[in-house]
């Protein structure tokens, strides 16, 4: 008896899901792509016009001029009643007009209304950034502003009023002055989450000021800081409501205000940064409620300056009351680190979990005296379970 063989089914499946659901399906596409599938019938031709997520890399294109092109024909091409929410911008050359080109854009997606997500990465000419478009400052209905490679010169005449951003992601980003960054954060009433990696200031002599009247961001909840030198006070005082803190702040002479909500923190520390360990307790006196503490040391060669520690007399608050786990990361065998460590040991009284993860120079030998010592150490927690890697 001859068996028939299936045939392939031909029909077209995705064709036929309704509009929203192919422009769910085209949001998570470049538009480059995006626009390649109205190729593919009648009915995917005018589908990718409508929709409202635009994500621009000029990688895929042979040079800029083609990429300004197709960037200004797809605004042509888009309905004019088309509410952009989400607009990407990715460029790596460098252009003469690049600057005003972005500009330009900028302005067109926001002159549409809605937009709520602007990311912007460009690239730099020998360390030179592109100044950052002023009609950002014009997209108040901005939820989320990601912006890498740019500098901000000219902010002193321009109103930062972003009433609905929630978060703030700074890249590379110079300023002309630390009051810059000052205002926008300020700029920013409701942020929740905040973004710093290697901020520059070119006018380090004026020292940053907080505005008159401030009030520190009511519903703060996390920031990633590293780099920020002396501009971290005033930004520190600004979200002092911060429930999640990552830092790398290059120095330990910063003044830490009272982080009222502060459950989270992990530090990133020199270790040519002198008085290190007693800086950190006086930001454990300013964190309460801390209940997670992790602490990471930088330096891959183990060059540390020598360091005086002395047992405080009165303990943290958080370490009485609320420190569950503490993670000492790139631990070696200095004399103040290892004091610091039975200091937490020896004074966290609900603590769950001690995790000293050793320097990778550290030898074998030099590993095991470490742990040996540790394990010996007095906790003041019965439940404290120490973890040696």
């Amino acid at each position: 008896m001859s068996q028939s063989i299936p045939t392939e089914d031909t029909e077209d499946r995705i064709s036929a899901l309704p509009d929203p659901i192919i422009h769910d399906i085209l949001s998570f596409l470049p538009t480059k792509k995006s626009a390649a599938t109205s190729i593919l019938s009648k009915r995917w031709k005018p589908l990718w016009l409508s929709v409202p997520n635009l994500q621009f890399d000029d990688r895929s294109f042979p040079n800029y001029d083609s990429f300004y092109r197709f960037v200004s024909s797809v605004f042509l091409s888009l309905d004019i009643k088309l509410s952009i929410r989400s607009f990407h911008l990715k460029s790596s050359h460098a252009s003469i007009h690049h600057f005003h080109d972005v500009n330009r854009f900028v302005y067109a997606a926001a002159q549409r209304g809605g937009i709520e997500n602007l990311n912007l990465e460009l690239p730099t000419m020998n360390f030179v950034r592109v100044d950052i478009p002023p009609s950002i400052f014009g997209c108040r209905t901005l939820v989320v502003l990601r912006l890498s490679k740019l500098k901000v010169n000219v902010l002193s005449h321009l109103v930062v009023d972003f009433p609905l951003l929630k978060t703030l992601r700074l890249c590379y980003v110079g300023f002309e002055c630390h009051d810059y960054i000052i205002k926008l954060l300020s700029g920013c009433p409701i942020l929740e989450e905040l973004q710093l990696e290697w901020t520059s200031v070119v006018n380090y002599n004026q020292s940053p000021a907080l505005p008159e009247n401030f009030q520190c961001l009511p519903n703060f909840i996390r920031a990633n800081i590293s780099d920020l030198w002396s501009t971290a006070d005033a930004v520190f005082t600004l979200i002092c409501k911060a429930k999640i803190l990552y830092l790398d702040l290059g120095n330990c002479n910063n003044h830490f205000p009272v982080f009222l909500n502060l459950i989270h923190m992990e530090l990133i520390l020199n270790r040519d940064c002198r008085g290190k360990w007693n800086w950190v307790i006086e930001v454990l006196r300013r964190c309460p409620k801390l209940q997670n503490l992790t602490i990471r040391q930088d330096s891959p060669n183990g060059n540390e300056v020598g360091d005086n520690w002395m047992d405080p007399t009165v303990a943290p608050e958080c370490l009485s009351t609320q420190l569950r786990t503490c993670m000492l990361k790139g631990c070696n065998s200095m004399k103040c680190e290892v004091q610091f460590a039975y200091y937490i040991m020896q004074n966290a009284k609900v603590l769950n979990t001690m995790t000293i993860k050793s320097a990778s120079y550290i030898d074998t030998n030099t590993k095991h005296q470490m742990k040996t010592k540790f394990a010996s150490s007095t906790r003041a927690s019965t439940t404290c379970k120490l973890l040696f890697d």
